[in-house]
């Protein structure tokens, strides 16, 4: 069974003594992804077309966090529901999809953000148990 753990360097909060984050939902579409390359791996399909396959399902990552944005910007008033009916999405996905679209959106300036410390830093960690 895997567990998704969200470690942040703005947050000290942990569900449970021995572990590193705080336990949240894995996405559906990441959880697809590596399920997909893992099958493609057990057909010993080459690492080159491993690679291409992963690459499309980021660039999905990309563009279905952009069509969230859009969709946040030009509706007045969004729930849960209406977003995850109308992208075809888990409510998983959400949280994931909004870090992608803030983080492709915003135009920072690397070296101004990074030596003012202001840029939050998350990891996801999957554990197999």
């Amino acid at each position: 069974m895997w567990e998704v753990q969200l470690v942040s360097s703005h947050t000290y909060v942990v569900d449970k003594p021995g572990t590193m984050g705080v336990r949240v939902g894995m996405s559906r579409l990441v959880a697809n992804m590596l399920e997909s390359l893992l099958y493609l791996w057990k057909l010993r399909t080459s690492p080159e077309h491993c690679l291409l396959h992963l690459e499309s399902k980021l660039r999905e990552l990309f563009l279905r966090s952009q069509a969230l944005a859009e969709l946040l910007l030009t509706t007045e008033f969004c729930d849960m529901e209406l977003l995850t009916t109308s992208l075809d999405l888990d409510a998983n996905d959400v949280p994931l999809l909004l870090a992608i679209a803030a983080t492709t959106r915003l135009r920072w300036q690397r070296d101004t953000a990074s030596a003012s410390g202001n840029i939050p830093h998350e990891v996801l960690l999957l554990r197999n148990e």
